[in-house]
């Protein structure tokens, strides 16, 4: 029967383990919404700018419209002169922007952190290894001759 608890246990400790770590994972990412000059868009080659990753969600145009790119895949294209904005408005057509008639680009910079889950779930193995330890020794398992 003692040997039953204990698988139990063992089961039900793996279980609280994945659930703390699926809750505290989502915790680990932080998105800032920032807005730029056209030529002041950061990349993952800038090294002053220490960036996760940087989504383009917007462009305000020099005469006042917003153009929405949330959700299309919009891309910086630094491989013509002047530089452009890409973006899908369709699974097969996409459509350029030139950067010399944006005033200003909305950006969200999106940066992961992923060692307070980590530690947190470590810390969490930790004090459940010491609990089930002291449940087995007020049990009388260990010291037994």
């Amino acid at each position: 029967m003692i040997r039953l608890n204990y698988i139990i246990l063992k089961h039900n400790l793996v279980f609280v383990i994945i659930f703390i770590f699926s809750v505290f994972i989502s915790g680990c990412e932080t998105v800032n919404v920032g807005y730029v000059a056209p030529d002041k868009i950061p990349n993952e080659n800038d090294r002053d700018f220490q960036v996760g990753v940087v989504k383009i969600v917007g462009v305000f145009m020099k005469d006042g419209t917003y153009i929405d790119l949330t959700d299309k895949n919009a891309k910086l294209d630094i491989t013509n002169n002047p530089k452009n904005i890409i973006y899908n408005i369709s699974p097969t057509k996409t459509k350029t922007i030139s950067l010399s008639d944006a005033g200003q680009i909305k950006i969200n910079i999106v940066k992961g952190n992923i060692l307070v889950p980590i530690a947190i779930v470590g810390g969490v193995v930790v004090l459940s290894v010491i609990m089930l330890f002291l449940i087995l020794a007020g049990l009388g398992h260990f010291g037994k001759d």
